[in-house]
């Protein structure tokens, strides 16, 4: 896990507080406010950024976040642009954890190597990775920073541990369909 997600939990844990962690859709509802949304949610108190990947088909997300990518995609959204949009956001900030949350399908089409190594240079921390099972990311993981599993609540008993050993240890819940808005430690998790 990156530095920035490592410190920022140790902080919230020193302080005993939860993280709030909003998610957008980048480029959602215009591009040219990315940025700008990005800083306001810090300036509201955002602990770490999720920024989500428009994806064509996102069966995992509900309708409100399906409609926010079509709506970016229609704007011609894509990863480039969305990895501009955390190296300016950096430029200002280079505290805040940003989350890129996504398919892998976007990633294989631009390139797991090309992906990581400009994700890792603009500054993103980690990659958040839905409808990947648990070995179809190995490719992506074999290049990239920090990738962050979905863990659904049906997995086997020794699912929790076994998914969270090569992936980064912050680990939201999936529940069918519908993600629960919950971060845990991967060593927290294993121990329920």
């Amino acid at each position: 896990m990156s530095c920035r997600i490592e410190k920022r939990f140790a902080e919230l844990r020193a302080r005993q507080r939860k993280g709030l962690i909003p998610f957008i859709t980048a480029g959602d509802p215009l591009p040219n406010a990315s940025v700008a949304i990005m800083h306001a949610l810090v300036d509201y108190g955002a602990d770490l950024i999720e920024l989500g990947v428009p994806y064509s088909d996102p069966v995992a997300d509900g309708p409100t976040i399906q409609h926010s990518s079509e709506r970016a995609i229609a704007r011609g959204v894509g990863i480039e642009q969305i990895l501009g949009w955390v190296r300016e956001f950096r430029e200002r900030d280079v505290d805040t954890p940003i989350v890129l949350m996504g398919y892998l399908n976007p990633l294989e089409i631009y390139g797991y190597r090309r992906f990581a190594t400009e994700a890792r240079d603009v500054g993103v921390d980690g990659v958040l990775l839905q409808g990947a099972l648990l070995g179809d990311e190995v490719a992506y993981r074999s290049h990239a920073p920090a990738a962050v599993r979905l863990v659904a609540q049906a997995v086997g008993q020794s699912g929790p541990a076994e998914a969270t050993q090569p992936a980064a240890r912050l680990v939201p819940c999936e529940a069918g369909l519908a993600l629960c808005a919950l971060a845990l430690q991967a060593r927290e998790f294993a121990e329920v």
